[in-house]
């Protein structure tokens, strides 16, 4: 069996609104394929609905309870489920519980340097208090969303 070793952005843990990220396959690693990362979030600071033109995701909840609207479904997702968001497919999502933990992976991973671009490095344990972002900052994540082919609707 071969083992590959992590590059240095592999375990960086970013805050992105109230979640936090732990990379654990980058796209660096993975040729650009792929993207794992492990997360924790809170209630409130879930995206706007949305769709992504580029990359299929895939949740792995942990932890917690999570509502799901992909398309027209709604799903109950709890410890143990796995949900696929398709690429073209409006979703979004509302995290039910105090806190929801799982496993996010993006393919194609491009996406990791969306999640770079809006969040901060983070050493701490837990997530801090969500503060709602300002105007200015509201545009910028609407900017850099839209330069990943993602679109609200």
């Amino acid at each position: 069996m071969t083992t590959v070793l992590a590059t240095t952005k592999a375990n960086e843990k970013r805050l992105f609104g109230g979640t936090f990220f732990k990379f654990s396959v980058t796209s660096e690693e993975s040729n650009g394929t792929i993207m794992v990362a492990d997360f924790e979030g809170t209630p409130g600071t879930e995206p706007p609905r949305h769709v992504h033109t580029i990359e299929d995701e895939v949740f792995i909840i942990k932890k917690g309870n999570v509502t799901f609207f992909v398309g027209d479904e709604i799903i109950q997702a709890g410890a143990g489920d796995t949900i696929l968001l398709p690429v073209n497919v409006p979703h979004h999502f509302k995290i039910t519980s105090d806190k929801v933990i799982g496993t996010l992976i993006a393919t194609p991973g491009n996406i990791e340097d969306f999640f770079r671009q809006l969040s901060i490095p983070y050493d701490g344990d837990g997530i801090p208090s969500f503060t709602a972002p300002t105007e200015e900052q509201i545009k910028h994540f609407v900017s850099v969303t839209e330069s990943f082919g993602m679109n609200f609707v």
